[in-house]
């Protein structure tokens, strides 16, 4: 008991003889008959409690699951996630276990502060069962792929196969989507491509339509069909698409098959690229063997103005029909004050990423950039305009003291990966990208402080809902002092905070539900009632 409390706990020698002394009082005198590890564990936490070593009784937790949570988890595993592309299945269950384990690792790792602030519904940290252990989410350039081949296991085939280049258009298909099923098993979150038909476009020289159908098909059912995701479901997956070729790429040479590199550019292949474009919409449009729609891979629709000539127009009417007929779509919009950003793409399914620099620009072109975030916490924008209700300079107030401690909590997971990818855990991140350099840098990573709520947080301090004017004009003004805290932040940390949207799958009923219960007054605000709150 003693080395154990002096290594784990970092007790004195002399505090932990106290401890063991006193653990072994209790032993005897209750004449217990049967001894375990995590008994007298339970036993060495009560003392340590009672004699004030609060932080040595955190250190020395067990963390776990009582054997009648087990039992449920195992035999209700559907009553256990509001993720909705997880199912009842052995991995499932499996992941649920892990879930509740490392989530209380993570409550017991960051400052107590932090945990509490979560427990108590004044902020949400995303994924924080992967917080220890991976980064959020990332876009990739397919031209990594293409010119270095794929070696999943990120040890350059140690643990898996190693492949060079793609020769044929197939083989670079089935490489699109192995890397993405190897990269979510590093990511807590979504992978995607951008400008993928661009830098597939070189493949699919001469091939007949019917070829590059096929090719669709084949990235649509493997990615909806790999149920090798985490927790035993598809690969949460994405790609932008366009019906030609972007200006930006029309001269920048092409990445051929084997990973050649000669003087041909990408603006050499505007007509396969649109028929790719065509058959991937018609596939999606088609679903699979029953007609169901494909979730993943998302088509995110890339709208320039580049795009919009008559020479479009069937790829439009078949986006059109898709959006009608499955809502399958998300629209990258660069139509509007967007139009001036060559280069950027969408990134973990609400984030717009666009080049900041010249070296993040050479990136871009070079087929050298991965983007994506690496954290979102988001405040309770809600809460926030209930406690500040009595003015607008009190609701300020609050919503930085909240902001301030999502900052906090990226600094925390900053920390953490950083000692992960030094201590070679996470060999994926490390591999290297055309440039030799890793494909993963935390310096250059996105730190996201989310948006949720908006609409009860207008509502509350204007008594306007949020698609109403006066409510609309004081969540562009709360968006704009996020920004104004966001550019704060990097000057103070150097790091590259954003602000988004929060996908809030989970995090929008579990602010709500927490307020509904916490604040009596806040329940005309919110829609539905206990425990189905939003």
């Amino acid at each position: 008991i003693i080395d154990s409390l002096v290594l784990e706990a970092g007790l004195l020698r002399n505090d932990a003889h106290l401890v063991a002394v006193r653990v072994m009082d209790r032993i005897v005198a209750s004449g217990i008959k049967f001894l375990s590890g995590p008994l007298i564990r339970e036993m060495c936490n009560s003392v340590l409690a009672e004699m004030g070593f609060e932080r040595e009784r955190v250190l020395y937790t067990r963390v776990g699951i009582p054997m009648y949570d087990l039992g449920n988890l195992i035999h209700n595993t559907g009553d256990h996630t509001s993720n909705a592309n997880l199912m009842r299945n052995p991995e499932t269950i499996a992941k649920l276990v892990h879930d509740q384990v490392m989530e209380q690792h993570t409550y017991l790792t960051i400052p107590p502060h932090l945990a509490d602030a979560h427990l108590k519904g004044d902020i949400y940290i995303k994924d924080r069962e992967y917080f220890s252990t991976r980064d959020y989410c990332a876009t990739w350039d397919m031209r990594q792929v293409l010119k270095l081949g794929i070696a999943p296991d990120g040890l350059g085939g140690m643990h898996s196969s190693a492949a060079g280049p793609a020769q044929h258009l197939s083989v670079a298909i089935n490489h699109a989507a192995i890397w993405l099923a190897a990269a979510q098993s590093s990511f807590a979150g979504g992978q995607g491509y951008f400008y993928f038909n661009t830098f597939l476009a070189p493949f699919m020289k001469g091939l007949p339509y019917k070829k590059i159908k096929q090719a669709a098909q084949q990235l649509i059912f493997t990615l909806t069909q790999q149920y090798v995701a985490r927790g035993g479901q598809v690969i949460f997956s994405s790609v932008d698409l366009t019906p030609g070729i972007p200006n930006i790429m029309k001269n920048v040479p092409a990445i051929l098959p084997g990973g050649k590199e000669t003087e041909v550019t990408y603006g050499d292949y505007e007509d396969e690229a649109r028929m790719f474009f065509n058959a991937f919409m018609e596939v999606m449009i088609e679903g699979d063997s029953k007609g169901k729609g494909f979730g993943f891979p998302k088509p995110n629709i890339v709208l320039r103005k580049e795009f919009m000539g008559p020479e479009n127009d069937e790829s439009w009417r078949l986006v059109a029909e898709l959006t009608a007929k499955h809502g399958s779509p998300y629209f990258e919009n660069y139509l509007n004050w967007r139009s001036s950003i060559e280069a950027g793409c969408s990134s973990c399914c609400s984030h717009l990423w666009t080049a900041g620099s010249d070296e993040e620009l050479e990136e871009f072109l070079s087929g050298n950039m991965v983007s994506g975030a690496s954290q979102m916490v988001t405040p309770n924008f809600g809460r926030a305009a209930w406690l500040g209700r009595s003015d607008e300079d009190h609701f300020f107030e609050k919503i930085d003291e909240y902001v301030e401690m999502s900052k906090e909590v990226i600094l925390e997971k900053k920390r953490l990966m950083d000692k992960l990818i030094g201590s070679g855990s996470v060999p994926f991140y490390t591999q290297p990208k055309p440039n030799g350099e890793p494909l993963i840098d935390m310096n250059t990573r996105e730190f996201l402080l989310g948006t949720v709520g908006f609409d009860e947080m207008a509502h509350v301090l204007t008594g306007y809902q949020l698609h109403e004017q006066e409510g609309t004009r004081f969540g562009i003004k709360v968006l704009k002092h996020l920004k104004k805290k966001a550019a704060e932040f990097e000057e103070e940390t150097g790091l590259n905070f954003g602000v988004t949207r929060t996908p809030a799958e989970s995090a929008a009923g579990r602010l709500a539900l927490k307020d509904y219960k916490a604040y009596p007054g806040m329940r005309k605000y919110l829609k539905g009632d206990a425990p189905h709150v939003y």
